[in-house]
Order: C-alpha cells, then sequence, then structure tokens
C-alpha cells in the first residue's frame, strides 16, 4: 500500500482556507471577513504564493491564532469541526494595514490593488476607518506637542480615506513636489489655508493648489505588542 506524501506549507495553508471556508463561496467568504474575492482565488488556484507573511497577515485580519493556517487537519476533521474554524477568535477590533508614507502618498492609486500580503503589520482598531482604512506611523517630531494634543514619533495613527476634511481636522495629505505624505493639523484663517504643525520649531505650510487630502485622522495610538 502507498504512503500518502505529506503536503508542503504552501499547500498545507490551501487546504486551511478551505476548511474555514466551508460552504461560504469565495466571494461571500471575502466580504465576510473584508477580503479580496481576487486574492482569494489565486491563493486556492495557486496563481499567488500562500507564504508565511501572507498567512500571517491573513490570520490577523480575520481573527485567527498566528500558525493556525499552517497547520495540518486532524483525522476526520472538516468543514465546521475544523480546528481552524476552533482556533477562531471573534475579534471587536477591525484591522487595518501599517503603510509606508510613499505608499500614503500613492494610496488612491494602489488601494484596489492591495491585499493582506502585502503589508508586514497589521493594527486592530475599534474605530471604523472604512473600507480603505490604514494605519500611518508618526517619522518625527513635528506633531509633538508640550501641551494639548500631541503625537511623538513612533505613534501610529489611523487614516479614514472617505471623510470630508473640515478645519480643525487632524490630516494625512500629499504635498505635489513630495512623493510622502505628511501628516498634520488642517486650519484655515484670515490669510489662508494651512498644514499646521503642533510643534512650534517646524513651520507650517501654505495649501495654494499644492495639496491633495489623502484622508483623515480618526484614531491614534501606540502599536498593539
Amino acid at each position: 500500500m502507498m504512503d500518502h506524501l505529506p503536503m508542503d506549507t504552501n499547500q498545507l495553508r490551501v487546504e486551511a482556507l478551505r476548511r474555514l471556508m466551508g460552504d461560504l463561496s469565495q466571494i461571500d467568504f471575502a466580504e465576510k471577513y473584508d477580503l479580496n474575492a481576487s486574492y482569494i482565488s489565486q491563493l486556492l488556484t495557486g496563481a499567488r504564493s500562500f507564504g508565511e507573511r501572507a498567512a500571517r497577515n491573513m490570520e490577523r485580519k480575520i481573527g485567527l491564532v498566528d500558525g493556525v493556517l499552517s497547520r495540518p487537519a486532524m483525522p476526520g476533521e472538516s468543514g465546521q469541526e475544523s480546528n481552524v474554524v476552533a482556533a477562531f477568535q471573534p475579534d471587536r477590533y477591525r484591522r487595518y494595514p501599517v503603510i509606508s508614507e510613499v505608499q500614503a502618498g500613492e494610496w488612491t492609486d494602489i488601494i484596489e490593488q492591495f491585499h493582506p500580503g502585502d503589508a508586514e503589520e497589521w493594527q486592530g482598531s475599534p474605530k471604523d476607518a472604512g473600507d480603505f482604512g490604514f494605519w500611518l506611523r508618526v517619522t518625527n517630531d513635528s506633531m509633538t506637542s508640550s501641551s494639548g494634543k500631541s503625537f511623538p514619533e513612533g505613534m501610529l495613527v489611523l487614516v479614514n480615506p472617505t471623510l470630508d476634511v473640515m478645519p480643525g481636522n487632524f490630516v494625512v495629505a500629499k504635498l505635489t513636489d513630495s512623493n510622502k505624505a505628511t501628516f498634520k493639523q488642517y486650519i484655515e484663517d484670515a490669510s489662508g489655508k494651512y498644514l499646521k504643525p503642533l510643534n512650534p520649531s517646524y513651520r507650517m505650510i501654505p495649501i495654494n493648489g499644492n495639496c491633495r487630502f489623502v484622508g483623515r485622522v480618526v484614531e491614534a495610538k501606540w502599536a498593539d505588542l
């Protein structure tokens, strides 16, 4: 009698994903967990590699214990009896990718092609940042203040690209002469419109057709451990 050859890790993840999907279609599964149906199809058919980073990011996005997609099924497991389903932990937080300043500046162009495996880090939030929300890490002390609101270097800000921007809002914006997005407070006064840093050591940036708002900041926090 011929022994069954062990599946490689990539195939283990594909089979675990199939068990997790159960009777759901790819479209229904994608909608349930806020994933891209085309991306799911590519993983299942082998058109896209189901590597370590993609597996961990998918687990975190849909609320699975790290590593569970790489575990083989136990004898007799299927569908709702799967160890994948048993390891599911309902997550009251919605997860969003942590992206770079360059990615944030290009967000409206890359947003539709962005998949769970494309970000190395995801962070959760009880805030609703929309279907295309993202986290941005503060990279300098321009938004650090000695009084009132302060966003020190290293803090994460959650951005909702679908909200209208009003004076006084904290925003992520892209200037036409830079390939990076910047995090500032949007203000208006009698002299015009500006992107204002909270640190008085930095100058205000006048807005005169040289700026595009990427989104409005709806939360700030330190990264989860």
